[in-house]
């Protein structure tokens, strides 16, 4: 039997906080998304049984039903897309009681590039990458949120019992931001999950909308990824958990981009918690689960002085430590060699 290893930033959390399903009361109705006509929204060629009402507000929601993105025979045409600034029939902000599910049987992506979409899970915990297909989510402008109220994760990537080449989640975000109330669970993947956060891009991870709050944490089981590149930031505002897998040589990995401004805010509670978290990370570090990527390239990190921290407010800020530039190492070794000559001239003297 192979042994599987397992690191974690703090105790892993209950195997049923983080279940995937989590049942309600009430069964709510579903919205199958095509794509046959355009990317719009509000197109009901689009939808069966019909495009789904948009608008309401937090206090008042208007519809209900579970979204399944990807359920077509084949892949869809074109991808479902938020975009109310360009589109009039859109009322902003929308929410929706309710799971989304992208690539429910076949590929499937949701475009977020303006306004406020909410998601709230009711009878399932929404899904990217769902039933082994692969699924896609890019925000760029605008605020996607997922709100877990029945406790466990607001957002699952992949399907457990999964490994197929297919069954793979990537999300972007880029000038927007991605709300992810409950907690963030990656499935087991060989082939990467990922979550990227980049440029103007911010993900948050926190446990303000449950009835019974928990601290919200993210699971990277092996093969995923969070990477960081320019100045993105990825941010857990209730807890510094971040539980790290890996098996058969398949690790996890929060990635920063090299020569990038990523940056990973962690929860300490303040001041006195930030040593307990430069331990922690020490010690995912010496796991192989602390990178840096070029281009695709993956590079482990291998010291905590690697890293820069930063305390503010609650929060522990970590970023890659800025690199000398050669330069400067040239100046260095001049001014090294120059000191070592004057201690033998003196010895000499």
């Amino acid at each position: 039997m192979t042994k599987v290893r397992k690191l974690s930033l703090l105790a892993l959390c209950a195997a049923a906080a983080l279940s995937v399903a989590s049942q309600s009361a009430f069964a709510l109705g579903n919205y199958d998304w095509n794509g046959t006509t355009s990317n719009d929204w509000t197109n009901n060629a689009n939808w069966y049984p019909g495009a789904p009402a948009t608008g309401g507000t937090l206090a008042a929601p208007v519809i209900s039903g579970n979204f399944d993105l990807g359920t077509s025979t084949t892949a869809e045409t074109y991808a479902l897309t938020y975009d109310p600034a360009k589109n009039a029939g859109i009322t902003d902000p929308t929410y929706e009681i309710g799971g989304i599910f992208i690539g429910q049987h076949t590929a499937a992506e949701l475009d977020v590039l303006s306004g406020s979409l909410t998601f709230e899970d009711q009878q399932y915990t929404s899904s990217v990458a769902w039933d082994g297909s692969p699924g896609t989510i890019n925000v760029n402008g605008g605020t996607l949120t997922f709100l877990s109220p029945n406790g466990g994760a607001g957002l699952t990537f992949g399907h457990g019992g999964t490994d197929t080449a297919n069954g793979v989640g990537t999300v972007t975000v880029t000038n927007g931001t991605m709300n992810v109330d409950g907690g963030l669970y990656f499935n087991y993947d060989y082939n990467n999950s990922t979550l990227t956060v980049g440029q103007g891009g911010l993900v948050t991870v926190n446990n303000s909308d449950q009835a019974t709050p928990t601290a919200g944490t993210t699971t990277l089981n092996f093969g995923s990824r969070i990477v960081l590149t320019g100045n993105g930031i990825f941010e857990q505002t209730a807890s510094s958990t971040i539980n790290f897998y890996s098996h058969n040589g398949s690790y996890a990995a929060v990635a920063f981009q090299a020569g990038g401004n990523g940056m990973l805010s962690l929860f300490d509670g303040g001041s006195s918690g930030l040593s307990a978290i430069e331990s922690q990370l020490s010690t995912a570090i010496t796991g192989g689960f602390i990178d840096s990527i070029s281009g695709s390239t993956l590079t482990p990190l291998t010291s905590l002085s690697q890293l820069a921290f930063v305390q503010s407010g609650n929060q522990a800020q970590i970023t890659l430590a800025p690199t000398p530039e050669p330069a400067s190492l040239g100046l260095l070794a001049v001014a090294g060699a120059g000191m070592l000559l004057l201690h033998r001239r003196k010895r000499s003297a």
